[in-house]
């Protein structure tokens, strides 16, 4: 957009706002903001399933199969949300399951 005559003029984010509107490339300047906002949430994640990734295959490797490793990384990751999970509700769902 540097080299565009149209935008070589705006001042900040508010003059840039209303030549994307007026010169209907709007919806591009939509898209390029909202990645601009998603990509360190996305990255972040990246990283930390990657770390887990790492955690789980030096630690765990000679331990354990594929799919348990898997369901721990899921946990690894999220930790966050399994936090609040109390244990109370864990112990009942298993006792509420039936055995095959």
């Amino acid at each position: 957009m540097q080299s565009s005559p149209e935008f070589s003029e705006l001042k900040g984010i508010r003059d840039l706002a209303k030549k994307l509107v007026e010169t209907e490339k709007d919806k591009v300047g939509y898209s390029l903001v909202t990645l601009a906002l998603i990509l360190p949430v996305v990255t972040v994640t990246v990283e930390r399933a990657l770390s887990a990734t790492n955690f789980s295959k030096t630690e765990l490797r000679n331990e354990i199969g594929e799919q348990w490793i898997k369901d721990n990384l899921v946990v690894y990751i999220e930790q966050d949300v399994f936090r609040s999970i109390l244990n109370d509700a864990v112990i009942e769902q298993f006792q509420n399951m039936k055995m095959c």
